[in-house]
């Protein structure tokens, strides 16, 4: 989601740097089913913005999350591919892990 809200402010005319851009994040993990899940994440920005950008700046903030791909794929809820079949190769022979369903290519 920052790289998102640092492009949003640059289309805006509001340089990005890094130093002038912080995120704090907390997410947190709820027990559902026995199932460790991410239930929220909250994401607080700091951002230097140079004056008479500052509506430009609450445009841009308005943006991230709905253009952000991983954002999206939590909020749909992610599932897992099925495993696919491959060739024998190195480290044939060894047991999938039992908690990972998706195949490693």
């Amino acid at each position: 989601m920052t790289g998102n809200l640092a492009g949003a402010l640059e289309r805006r005319g509001i340089p990005h740097h890094p130093e002038k851009q912080v995120a704090d994040v907390e997410g947190v993990i709820e027990n559902v089913d026995g199932h460790h899940l991410i239930a929220t994440i909250r994401v607080k920005y700091t951002v230097k913005i140079p004056k008479g950008k500052r509506a430009e700046a609450g445009r841009a903030a308005a943006v991230p999350e709905s253009r952000c791909p991983a954002s999206q794929g939590v909020r749909r809820g992610i599932k897992p591919a099925a495993p696919r079949p491959r060739s024998p190769g190195p480290g044939a022979g060894r047991p999938a892990s039992p908690n990972c369903s998706h195949s490693q290519a």
